[in-house]
């Protein structure tokens, strides 16, 4: 018996070996620098993200001060440092094929656009959904933004001269949370109305998040935790037990917008009088891919990407906004004019993008919260790629990041500095808007960035208008709002409380 199990750790102890000599002097990457730690091993990765908490992104940066602006940061990945490089990277589809690399799968929403790996299937599946997230669709769903606004203002006002404190992440999560719901499946949650802004949503996503790194280190923990009741999981991995939530949330809502559908007489195909998900579920997408639970996956990635990240920046914006009354003053004077008759009359988004100081305004914000802060990683898998002398093979998922590019003081000078002024044209850097990638670039960039963009514009300009609610900070600083730990999208350092205001 002991020399059965003596030859089988023997064998594992031999093919470990192997597999370190192959990847350190036999892998196609193996010339490529970086700590040999990490081109042996994936655990490098998973004691910076899952032990340390989100810091890999870090200890990249670290790397290229060392090694240089390419670096191997896995057995399988290459980071470049280098923004003039990003456009070779993340390219549009009629450059060449661009597949995305499975650094994500685990979380639970394989299957969904966002987490397709292969070329062609990510351009069938996209192409139902650009008419809802282009530019024309956003400004054909103005009307509900700017409902769901005035609902957002009536809320705060209530708050008015009360003394009770209002966590903004809550609110700007309800926010968010029910305009892409109600866009997605003509049906919202409401969550701006309810006592505690739907805290609940907030705190799940949250808590998801916190976990996303394990996910990905063991891929089949979610699989296996579904299995299980929720309240048991809850014990070992309240990530877990979180996706259990939305994913049901998010299944509940595409069994609706099919039952929806055998009622339905007469279903509407044009992104401006339909859901997302009707116009997905009517289209002539294989019936495979119109699957309850595809689709569910694909509506839990929409929610939660719909509320995240934005929900940083609009956390990055208040706090300096609030924080600093001359920046705020400017604001508002830049906003008289335009917000004069408001809400009779109620700017377009157009209108308000090209108020110079407003702009600056949602460029920083998205500048320092990153939107997603870690490198995504493309794969280019018919032709190398050339980055100076490197020869990187077909077939190697490439990544940069947004945080290296945003934080570049070359481009951004004094770049922890929250700074409107440096996007007006009279301080303008001409690298600026190369290095400015919160939605990535390319085929696969955000889906979701035009609507981003129409909510940021239009929140800060009801909110901070002349006659608006008269927000101000309650004990917080900025290390409150200031992400510094990669989970996917940024998040601040464990332990601060957040964006807390009282309405005077």
């Amino acid at each position: 018996m002991y020399g059965v199990y003596g030859l089988f750790l023997a064998a594992v102890a031999l093919y470990g070996v192997a597999l370190v000599i192959y990847r350190l002097y036999l892998h196609p990457l193996a010339q490529f620098p970086g700590p040999k730690i990490a081109a042996a091993t994936g655990w490098y990765e998973f004691y910076h993200d899952v032990i340390r908490g989100g810091m890999y992104i870090h200890e990249i940066q670290r790397m290229h001060r060392e090694y240089g602006p390419i670096i191997r940061i896995n057995p399988y990945e290459i980071v470049i440092n280098d923004p003039d490089y990003y456009n070779t990277v993340y390219v549009a589809s009629n450059t060449r094929r661009s597949e995305k690399w499975y650094t994500l799968q685990g979380t639970g929403l394989e299957g969904a656009m966002g987490m397709t790996m292969g070329h062609e299937l990510h351009r069938r599946r996209r192409k139902h959904f650009d008419p809802f997230f282009s530019r024309l669709g956003v400004t054909q769903i103005e009307g509900v933004i700017l409902d769901e606004i005035q609902l957002l203002t009536d809320r705060l006002a209530s708050y008015r001269k009360s003394g009770r404190t209002i966590q903004m992440e809550h609110v700007m999560a309800a926010f968010t949370g029910d305009i892409v719901t109600k866009i997605c499946s003509e049906k919202s949650p409401d969550m701006i109305r309810h006592p505690d802004f739907g805290k609940e949503w907030y705190v799940t996503i949250h808590t998801y998040q916190l976990q996303v790194h394990l996910f990905v280190q063991f891929p089949h923990l979610i699989a296996l935790t579904q299995l299980i009741p929720r309240g048991l999981v809850m014990q070992f991995s309240p990530g877990a037990a979180a996706f259990k939530s939305l994913h049901q949330y998010a299944f509940d809502h595409i069994t609706e917008a099919k039952r929806d559908m055998v009622r339905a007489e007469k279903v509407q195909h044009d992104a401006g009088r339909s859901s997302v998900f009707r116009h997905v579920l009517s289209s002539d997408m294989p019936e495979s891919e119109r699957e309850t639970e595809r689709l569910a996956r694909e509506a839990l990635q929409l929610f939660g990407a719909g509320t995240a990240t934005l929900v940083r920046a609009f956390s990055m914006i208040f706090y300096h906004v609030l924080s600093n009354p001359p920046m705020r003053a400017r604001l508002r004077d830049e906003l008289k004019g335009i917000m004069a008759e408001y809400p009779a009359k109620r700017p377009t988004w157009q209108e308000l993008e090209r108020l110079p100081y407003l702009h600056g305004i949602v460029r920083e914000g998205l500048r320092l919260s990153y939107g997603v802060m870690r490198h995504l990683a493309r794969v280019s898998p018919d032709q190398p790629l050339q980055f100076r002398e490197w020869t990187i093979p077909a077939g190697t998922p490439v990544g940069m990041s947004s945080h290296s590019l945003h934080s570049d003081p070359a481009t951004f000078p004094e770049p922890a500095r929250f700074l409107p002024e440096r996007w007006m044209k009279d301080r303008h850097h001409p690298n600026m808007n190369r290095n400015w990638v919160p939605f990535a670039r390319g085929s696969r960039m955000c889906i979701g960035m035009n609507l981003a963009l129409a909510e940021m514009y239009w929140v800060l300009a009801v909110l901070f208008r002349p006659g608006g609610p008269q927000l101000e900070l309650f004990e917080t600083v900025e290390a409150d709002v200031v992400p510094v730990r990669d989970y996917v999208g940024g998040i601040p350092e464990f332990g601060t409380k957040g964006l807390r205001v009282k309405v005077e």
